[in-house]
């Protein structure tokens, strides 16, 4: 019993006095995928847990799917031409008569800049020559950059749209820049 004590206290200090924060070094190395980069160059984004990402594809950035069924798609892209012909465009895929002015529309605020909400629904004739899909729904926000837009577009059953819709302005609203000067440069020049 004489040795017992001591040696359970001599362990109990011994163990006490490691360090707290080890120093870890990594020296395995894995390839990159589109997951570790920022596929819109410096735009940060947090998407709802509901959306999965799917690979950029041509012409969109970034991609993602979400609803029930993963009928909804959502897509960030960097376009060009005017706020009111990408607006007009998207309301035609709905066979919705054009606007004449952007002041028609919700505004929201993306990255520091007022950004324009069109919203349609009815039957989705898409583009490129895709089949129409019948009570379909669009939210569409675009934001005017220093010489183009940035689009962010959700497209499925008007149902899953409705249910989505919140999540989807609050993707928007809450993307950031890497670039603080960016957010600043651009929220001026909208004033």
């Amino acid at each position: 019993m004489r040795i017992f004590v001591p040696t359970v206290i001599a362990v109990s200090l011994f163990c006490g006095c490691r360090d707290a924060n080890p120093v870890v070094e990594v020296t395995d190395t894995r390839r990159l995928t589109y997951f570790d980069k920022s596929p819109s160059g410096n735009i940060i984004d947090q998407p709802p847990l509901g959306w999965r990402t799917i690979p950029p594809s041509q012409f969109r950035d970034m991609n993602f799917v979400a609803g029930s069924d993963e009928k909804v798609e959502i897509y960030v892209t960097n376009a060009n031409g005017s706020v009111i012909d990408n607006a007009n465009r998207w309301l035609g895929q709905f066979g919705l008569s054009p606007v004449s002015e952007v002041g028609v529309f919700q505004n929201l605020e993306i990255l520091g800049r007022t950004s324009v909400l069109v919203e349609a629904e009815g039957s989705f004739g898409g583009g490129m020559g895709g089949e129409a899909m019948e009570d379909y729904a669009m939210l569409g926000a675009i934001r005017p950059t220093n010489g183009g837009l940035l689009t962010v577009k959700m497209v499925g059953p008007k149902v899953e749209i409705e249910n989505l819709r919140d999540e989807f302005i609050g993707y928007c609203e809450s993307m950031r820049s890497t670039s603080v000067t960016d957010i600043e440069q651009e929220g001026e020049k909208s004033e």
